[in-house]
């Protein structure tokens, strides 16, 4: 499983951005912009930040209240969403999480180059 700068597994740390971006605990326009362009490692949080995307400066209570409606849509009727919740991050800890997912992110990209790149180099052995 991909571990992010720090070692926690990737998985947990958008799982801890989406958190806070549902619970309004991020500026969530700058936030937002700031993840366009993230490749999420799973499904169903790209699902859930892009319903984040259509619904800026919305109420945290009314967006997890429409959230399991959206998800349903989308093709995720069952699901848990226990981690969602609010919870007590600290305002520091919160600001340092979307640039640990972008840090996983170029890092990601960064390893693909060189095992693409490696793969092309090597010599094939026709025999």
């Amino acid at each position: 499983m991909p571990k992010d700068p720090n070692g926690e597994p990737v998985v947990e740390v958008e799982r801890e951005v989406l958190q806070a971006l549902c619970q309004g605990a991020l500026d969530p326009r700058a936030s937002l912009n700031t993840l366009r362009s993230y490749r999420w490692r799973e499904s169903l949080h790209q699902v859930i930040f892009d319903f984040l995307i259509s619904m800026p400066g919305a109420n945290p209570e009314l967006m997890r209240e429409q959230l399991p409606a959206h998800l349903t849509r989308r093709g995720f009727p069952d699901f848990d969403l226990t981690w969602l919740q609010p919870n007590t991050l600290a305002e520091k800890d919160v600001e340092r999480l979307i640039p640990r997912l972008r840090l996983t992110a170029s890092a990601s990209k960064s390893r693909s180059k060189v095992e693409s790149g490696a793969s092309e180099s090597t010599p094939q052995n026709p025999h």
